[in-house]
Parts: C-alpha cells; structure tokens; sequence
C-alpha cells in the first residue's frame, strides 16, 4: 500500500495531475528549490519527450499541492527514515556509537 492510499490522498475523479504525480513533483521541488514552479514540471518531464504531456499552469499545481496535503509525505519519510545499517553490520557502529554520513546538501545564507 502506497502513502498516498494509506492517508486517504488519492483523487476520487480522473485528473490530470494524479495524486502520486504530486508527491513527485513535491519531491522534486525539494531537489531544485530555486527553480519555479512550471520549471520544476519541465524537469521532472523532460525525459518524456514524445509523449502527450500536460503543461499545468503554476496555480494548478499550487491547487494539486494542497488537495494532497502533507500526509502522503510525511507518511513517506515515517517508511523510509532510519538507520540503514542493521545492529552487528561491519562499519555500521565505532566504539558503540552508530556511525553516520552527512551529506552534501547545505542550505544557503540568503
């Protein structure tokens, strides 16, 4: 069952932004935070060439945006947050503290 379905987000019409749809341009506005609306959209299609794709006008994926809320995301990070390393994993504790990596990902002084 996806977060979508667990949260009660998905559409009940046909729509030309499905729910899941949402949750990965969502994701992808995370990735390229500086970038528009409808650029994060010509992003997240570009490898789609030649099929029939919907150019949403920014108010529609605002509107997309909020009928799903933030529960599908958050249920997301609920399934996929934690350690990856499991207890006893060569590498995965020093001294009997958890090891970690930060990455390179930093906000920007603005």
């Amino acid at each position: 069952m996806s977060s979508i379905e667990e949260t009660g987000s998905r559409e009940n019409r046909l729509r030309l932004l499905p729910s899941r749809v949402v949750v990965y341009f969502v994701l992808a506005l995370a990735l390229f935070e500086d970038c528009s609306y409808r650029s994060v959209w010509g992003k997240l299609t570009s490898g789609l060439g030649g099929l029939p794709l919907v150019r949403p006008a920014a108010s529609s994926l605002s509107r997309a945006r909020r009928r799903i809320g933030a529960a599908p995301l958050r249920r997301l990070f609920e399934i996929l947050a934690g350690p990856v390393a499991h207890l006893g994993q060569t590498g995965s504790f020093y001294r009997g503290l958890r090891t970690v990596a930060v990455d390179g990902l930093a906000a920007r002084a603005r």
